[in-house]
């Protein structure tokens, strides 16, 4: 997550503290990054030390260590605490990037994330909605044990409510429980459950059958943010 912040008054050593919304946690060794050249950029060398395009105009670069230097960053459960050097000039606006461990389940009732450093404090931050479903329900045309050389055919029915949309070339990944098998050559449909609008989409199971499998979104096709699709699988 990147962050940005501007101060009153110029920084003297202190701990700059993010309290994320609660579901999220911190490893606790925090990784931050303040290198205004790779702040938006994870992949960039560290020895490339462009900035980029329009960097100046909206922020201002991080000074060089020591000064400004983020010497320790510690995260303990939704609370990260960074010591950091003097160095940050007043009213200046910085940007730095945090590392998160672990996102909530589901996005936070209360959803606001707070920055404090030096006795200063933000105004709580709105977050950001998680990506996960917000319904779900699978049934099974069958719940009988396999015997033998005689595996149980079973159509699995999936109901999935997405908070976003997939695009043509977009993926659902599904993992059965252990002990099923998906073939490699999979059959799957995908409908709209209220309007019963069809979705064409590949599904695709791995080389040999395992309990895994994608669908691919077809060219033309997606699946649209807060509805609920419904998946049929055929399973042994």
């Amino acid at each position: 997550l990147i962050f940005s912040f501007a101060l009153t008054e110029d920084s003297v050593d202190g701990e700059l503290v993010v309290t994320a919304p609660t579901g999220f946690a911190f490893d606790y060794e925090c990784e931050v990054v303040t290198d205004s050249s790779r702040v938006f950029d994870a992949t960039k060398s560290t020895e490339d030390r462009t900035l980029p395009a329009g960097y100046t105009q909206s922020y201002e670069p991080w000074p060089d260590p020591p000064f400004g230097e983020i010497t320790r960053c510690t995260g303990e459960g939704n609370v990260a605490r960074m010591v950091i050097n003097q160095g940050l000039t007043a009213e200046k606006n910085y940007v730095f990037r945090l590392a998160i461990l672990r996102n909530p389940n589901e996005t936070p009732q209360w959803n606001k994330w707070l920055i404090e450093f030096a006795g200063e404090a933000s105004e709580p931050i709105d977050g950001f909605p998680v990506w996960a479903f917000f319904y779900g329900k699978i049934t099974a045309s069958d719940t009988s044990t396999s015997s033998g050389g005689f595996p149980t055919r079973n159509l699995v029915t999936i109901n999935l409510g997405i908070t976003n949309t997939v695009p043509a070339g977009g993926l659902i990944n599904i993992l059965a429980p252990a002990g099923f098998l998906i073939d490699s050559e999979c059959d799957a449909t995908v409908v709209e459950r209220d309007a019963g609008t069809p979705i064409e989409v590949l599904c695709q199971g791995a080389a040999r059958p395992s309990n895994e499998c994608q669908l691919l979104v077809l060219s033309g096709q997606e699946l649209t943010s807060n509805v609920i699709y419904q998946i049929t699988l055929m399973v042994t």
